[in-house]
């Protein structure tokens, strides 16, 4: 049975004066840059590797020569710092990637270590067949409190084939087992690949828990294809489903569904709570003009306290002042320079996403998404105290596109 625990893994102490001054950067999947600024030295071949001691020595020397990216704030460090200035070199990767399979001849996943962590999470952040299937690896039981910990952090790092090797654990025998992951699902599916699995997971599911986990997924999803499916569980007698149901239906559905959700009875206190909040949230929360009652706004002190950092997207911030005089008017951007901060974004690893999330969701659309998702990856490539509040600011702008452009919502899209 998974022991994740969700917003936030326990990861690496972070060292306290960081987190409180909420220092970050985070970052994913990148392509290699044409021209990178300066790869980590590594060597090119690892000694031959038979025992455990003889892996962790090899391992080490890797990570002398460049840290692991999960451990990159577990001491006094910089921020702001570009993912195509400290990427690894291909042969350093390649390293890796031998001593992945070292790990697996000597069993030495299980139980992981936090050596084993840090290699499989390198691994994950540079898109190696060898990363997933150590993803999936620590996944499958047995294993400790620190892989489950660490589980959510590789899934997001992972990106959508992460995501897959949550929603595969929605078929498992255990019924405690699929909670667990319907439950990390529930605040976190965002991929559209992850639609069908969790509709096919639905039909078939009968335990109330797990239900009420894979409804709130769907509506984290903001995919129209669910309501077919949603709809017709406001009915559902168990109470657990019908809450589920009924949270589902206010996302999907937003200030449209209001007529319809009046007409609901609760039919236990989980359902009888859940429906007067999302009443009183349409009632209250939500406009004609804002149906869904989405709200993002720049952090106009952002400059103010990370101004002096050596970072693109800072520079380019200080470089288009007529853009940054008017940022707490959540200025739309054009789309040249949108394109512009969605590459600086994902290369910073998130670094910056707090200065500029109103204009993203003035300007952002269906041919965004993409872009936006890398930026998602690319925030859990060093995990940090921000880590999960950009994350959380990206799925509102990818939610708030994807309802835009569904008939069902009854908004009409913004201009891009």
């Amino acid at each position: 049975m998974p022991h994740f625990r969700f917003p936030l893994p326990r990861l690496r102490a972070l060292a306290p004066w960081l987190m409180a001054l909420a220092l970050a950067a985070s970052g994913p999947l990148l392509a290699a840059p044409a021209a990178p600024e300066a790869a980590a030295p590594a060597s090119t071949a690892a000694p031959a590797v038979t025992t455990p001691a003889q892996f962790e020595a090899a391992l080490a020397e890797q990570f002398r020569l460049a840290p692991p990216e999960l451990a990159r704030y577990a001491g006094l460090a910089a921020y702001g710092e570009t993912f195509s200035a400290t990427r690894r070199d291909a042969a350093s990767v390649r390293v890796l990637r031998a001593l992945y399979v070292d790990a697996l001849r000597l069993n030495l996943l299980n139980p992981p270590g936090q050596q084993v962590l840090d290699l499989c999470h390198e691994l994950i952040v540079y898109g190696t067949p060898e990363g997933t299937d150590c993803l999936r690896q620590l996944a499958q039981e047995p294993y400790n409190n620190a892989a489950g910990d660490y589980l959510p952090v590789g899934i997001f790092a992972a990106g959508a084939d992460g995501e897959q090797v949550a929603t595969d654990r929605l078929g498992d025998p255990d019924t405690t087992t699929r909670a667990q992951w319907a439950r990390l699902l529930s605040g976190i599916a965002i991929y559209g690949s992850s639609v069908q699995p969790i509709l096919d997971a639905l039909k078939q599911e009968r335990d109330p828990v797990v239900r009420d986990g894979e409804l709130h997924a769907l509506a984290h999803l903001a995919d129209p294809a669910a309501l077919s499916l949603v709809t017709p569980l406001l009915a559902a007698p168990d109470d657990a489903t019908r809450a589920g149901a009924i949270f589902a239906y206010t996302e999907l559905r937003g200030r449209a569904g209001l007529a319809a959700l009046q007409m609901v009875q609760p039919v236990g206190p989980a359902s009888k709570r859940e429906l007067a909040d999302a009443l009183d949230f349409l009632r209250h929360q939500t406009t004609a003009k804002s149906p869904f009652g989405t709200e993002l706004k720049n952090d106009t002190g952002f400059l103010e306290r990370f101004g002096d950092v050596k970072n693109p997207l800072v520079q380019w911030l200080h470089a288009h002042r007529a853009f940054t005089r008017q940022l707490a008017h959540n200025p739309p951007l054009k789309p040249a320079d949108k394109r512009k901060l969605l590459a600086l974004l994902a290369d910073s690893k998130g670094f910056g996403l707090e200065a500029v999330r109103g204009s993203l969701l003035a300007s952002t659309g269906p041919g965004d998404v993409p872009a936006l998702l890398r930026i998602r990856q690319s925030v859990w490539i060093s995990p940090n105290a921000h880590s999960e509040a950009r994350m959380h600011t990206l799925d509102i702008l990818v939610r708030s596109i994807r309802r835009e452009a569904a008939p069902a919502a009854g908004a009409k899209p913004r201009p891009r």
